[in-house]
């Protein structure tokens, strides 16, 4: 570290540092996927690869659609945030998928959208997944959540 260095900067800019991107991404899924983490298995690899060792964690679930949505939040908690949102587009798209894993998959691709830390953040397609959400599924324990959304991206009527 010589003369000019900026620890805030170092990295991309926008005021944190990396691993302040890192820990605020790992709080912000741990807090997504608090909810559904209860009462499943989880099994953690540890492999040693050319950049030295890593971690993998593989939820062991009945429901392959629930599996996607789990391996969409990991993506994301990683910061494959297109992998991620791959993901969560599939599922939510997938007709033979459980409604509570579309809902989900939708919703938390709208929040993906929304998302500050996310760099291919699009707040205009979050207020319009967020809004197909709200007319998709208006009953939903996450519709107010969404309506929330909708108000702060500045699309309320």
């Amino acid at each position: 570290m010589g003369p000019g260095y900026d620890a805030k900067t170092e990295g991309g800019g926008a005021g944190y540092t990396r691993g302040m991107r890192y820990l605020l991404i790992a709080a912000l899924a741990g807090a997504l996927a608090a909810g559904c983490s209860v009462g499943r298995t989880t099994h953690h690899e540890t492999t040693t690869g050319d950049s030295g060792s890593y971690g993998t964690s593989v939820s062991l679930h009945k429901d392959p659609d629930e599996a996607m949505l789990e391996r969409g939040k990991e993506a994301v908690l990683e910061g494959r945030f297109t992998d991620g949102a791959d993901l969560y587009r599939e599922l939510a798209d997938k007709a033979s998928a459980k409604q509570e894993y579309r809902e989900a998959a939708l919703f938390e691709l709208a929040q993906l959208q929304a998302n500050p830390l996310n760099p291919f953040r699009n707040p205009g397609k979050a207020l319009e997944l967020f809004r197909q959400f709200v007319a998709t599924y208006p009953d939903s324990k996450l519709a107010d959540r969404a309506k929330e959304q909708i108000s702060l991206l500045g699309g309320g009527d």
